[in-house]
């Protein structure tokens, strides 16, 4: 049996101000009781009046959704849900 993957999206504030989100793929460990990092799939930095001030464009959202989206179905499609 395969292990279960995820995505872990998380959020670091820099000492410059920047803002950075993360995309880490996770798996399940051996007992199911938690999640472990595996390797980091994606980040993006903002400045963080932008981030504060929520002035993102949809693209920009729909691109971040669908990063999320597509790495939910890889893991779908190896059978690791």
């Amino acid at each position: 049996m395969k292990k279960k993957r995820a995505v872990k999206v998380s959020l670091e504030k820099a000492e410059s101000g920047v803002i950075r989100i993360s995309l880490d793929d996770i798996v399940q460990s051996t007992d199911g009781a938690s999640w472990i990092k595996d390797i980091l799939y994606s980040s993006k930095e903002y400045d963080s009046e932008v981030f504060e001030n929520l002035e993102f464009d949809d693209k920009e959202l729909a691109d971040f959704g669908y990063s999320i989206i597509a790495r939910l179905y890889a893991f779908y499609k190896g059978g690791e849900t």
